[in-house]
């Protein structure tokens, strides 16, 4: 019974959970600043609204940012620095900082919001200084015979232009201004890692990069490690790393892909199946179609239980003499179609960023109509639908089942914390969710002995 009740408690809300650490992963990655218009770096406006909800995870323990980037603008490396360092006052949480392919630069001085920094040996970590680069044309423009003309107001407005003869008061002053942005990051640095710099001015802030170990004895960063290693030594085995970054779609973290057949394939197929194909039989397309272990286990489950419910009027299950294929259209609604309004989440309908939890409301909807044939949130149309989804309540669970049914109040108790309003109320993830259907639902369930052949055939060869 012990545990049983361990695995269930992974899959709870962790407002509900005592045992398990919750530590939020940001991923910061790209170069830093405005690159192009279709590919725009990271900067504080990108990034802002992760933060915030990172470090707005009830409980969590700590907050962990994942770096992979080569630098870029030093303003937005520092604007983005000081707000990790804001919100970790703000919410007395501790910055864990992992180093993956590089931090250089200006992604050096965003790490340098951790605590700690954690890199791999092979990483590269550093390269502290102020690089500014251009070219000079002034001799082509003479060879191809054009002239330039340019008309300013103020003595300096066309400082470094590359079609005119290199001034070396402009550069001068180019440099006197680098100079400063180099002391502004010296000075970060040396406030942030402290005592732990171990290397000379001259050479850590030389503009020079190291790889992981030398960047660990210099200082510039704190030890080997990799992320899930160094929080499961530090936080217990069974600590929650929910990664807060916007979602590609609904369902997209469970099938593994941002898009593509998986998905498409299972939208289709929930579209093309009867009604009562969709309450008994779902773990078996679910499966083999969106390749998603999770999701083929969290359906299993749910198709034991409802076919041992026996409802007072159960939808139809249709087996080799039932199924009538000119009855087909007439069985399939929209509520049993995932990516119509009857599973969106409230953040999505306001338009907030998401993350996989929209996947877990989704999953919830879905439960909530194997069990009981019909949706939690309903409406007159589907405007209705999405009203109800952010302002409306959901129905309770156990009032739509059957007054003999057998199912274990805490999956109960699971099921509906999928349709909280709130992201932070519901379970973390599918995968944990799986794993405690597995746990907490009775052996004798899965016997299925009023299932149709198909279904039992579906049970099995996926259970």
């Amino acid at each position: 019974m012990a545990g049983l009740m361990d695995r269930l408690a992974r899959a709870l809300p962790r407002r509900w959970r005592k045992d398990a650490a919750l530590v939020p992963v940001v991923r910061l990655s790209g170069t830093i600043g405005a690159v192009m218009p279709l590919r725009p770096g990271l900067s504080l406006a990108g990034v802002a609204k992760l933060l915030d909800r990172a470090f707005g995870m009830k409980n969590a323990n700590a907050v962990a940012v994942v770096v992979n980037s080569p630098g870029g603008s030093p303003v937005q490396s520092r604007l983005i620095y000081q707000r990790i360092r804001q919100l970790a006052g703000e919410k007395k949480l501790p910055v864990l900082v992992f180093v993956e392919d590089v931090a250089a630069s200006g992604g050096y001085m965003i790490a340098c919001a951790g605590d700690e920094i954690i890199c791999d040996p092979s990483s590269i970590l550093g390269s502290i200084g102020v690089v500014g680069a251009s070219f000079g044309f002034q001799d082509l423009l003479r060879k191809i015979g054009v002239e330039r003309r340019v008309y300013t107001a103020g003595d300096h407005k066309v400082t470094l232009d590359p079609f005119l003869p290199e001034n070396p008061d402009d550069v001068a002053r180019l440099k006197a201004i680098q100079r400063q942005i180099h002391a502004t990051f010296i000075e970060l640095v040396k406030r942030s890692r402290g005592a732990r710099l171990a290397g000379s001015d001259d050479t850590l802030f030389s503009g020079e990069y190291w790889g992981g170990e030398t960047a660990v004895s210099l200082g510039l960063a704190d030890r080997i490690g990799d992320l899930l290693s160094v929080l499961r030594a530090r936080y217990g085995e069974q600590v929650q790393t929910p990664v807060i970054a916007p979602a590609t779609g609904l369902l997209a973290n469970l099938v593994g892909r941002k898009s593509g057949a998986g998905a498409a394939g299972f939208h289709d197929s929930l579209a093309g199946l009867p009604g009562g194909v969709i309450s008994a039989l779902p773990a078996g397309f679910a499966y083999a179609v969106a390749g998603s272990a999770a999701l083929a286990a969290v359906t299993a489950a749910v198709l034991a239980i409802r076919a041992a419910l026996n409802p007072p009027a159960p939808p139809r299950v249709p087996n080799d003499e039932a199924w009538d294929e000119e009855d087909e259209e007439d069985d399939v609604t929209k509520a049993h179609v995932i990516g119509t309004a009857a599973y969106m989440s409230p953040e999505q309908i306001r338009g907030e960023k998401i993350d996989v939890r929209v996947d877990v409301y989704a999953l919830g909807v879905l439960f909530f109509l194997m069990l009981t044939g019909e949706t939690p949130i309903s409406g007159d149309n589907d405007a209705a639908v999405l009203v109800n989804h952010v302002h409306g309540k959901p129905k309770r669970l156990v009032e739509r089942l059957p007054t003999n049914h057998r199912i274990p109040p805490k999956l109960v108790e699971l099921i509906e914390s999928c349709l909280a309003k709130e992201p932070d109320d519901r379970p973390v993830d599918a995968t944990a969710m799986a794993e405690a259907l597995f746990e907490i639902v009775p052996a004798p369930l899965f016997e299925l002995p009023e299932a149709t052949a198909k279904s039992r055939v579906a049970a099995e060869t996926y259970w």
